[in-house]
């Protein structure tokens, strides 16, 4: 059994103009999981994730607090804590946080990410 505490997690620190903390909670390359990743976004406030999409991935999101707003392909919709947003395969998606909080959102993509994909999608360098 592998136990994973999300305060435990480093995370990585993404900067301006997409501010954020993403945390690999669990990956291939963390001995966690081969087929699922999990991973935790922390959006600053009046920030948002790079536009990006995932070719044959399939994501779901959870906010787990804060509000906001999410875009996937042409369509944007508020979310807030309670909020589940699937995504399908090789669909555009951007979250953004339009308060004064941390949006925090937990997300699930199937078949797992490898590490440099990872980077890539999310403009992620010196990784």
């Amino acid at each position: 059994m592998k136990h994973i505490r999300e305060h435990e997690v480093g995370g990585v620190r993404v900067p301006k103009p997409h501010a954020r903390t993403l945390k690999h909670l669990v990956a291939p390359w963390t001995g966690g999981s081969e087929r699922v990743w999990l991973g935790m976004t922390n959006i600053d406030p009046r920030s948002s994730s790079n536009q990006h999409g995932h070719p044959e991935k399939e994501e779901i999101f959870y906010v787990v607090s804060g509000r906001g707003e999410i875009a996937v392909g042409l369509e944007r919709q508020a979310i807030e804590a309670g909020s589940i947003v699937v995504i399908p395969p090789g669909t555009p998606h951007q979250l953004f946080n339009d308060s004064d909080e941390t949006l925090k959102v937990l997300s699930v993509v199937s078949p797992a990410f490898e590490a440099s994909e990872f980077n890539l999608q999310h403009s992620i360098t010196g990784t």
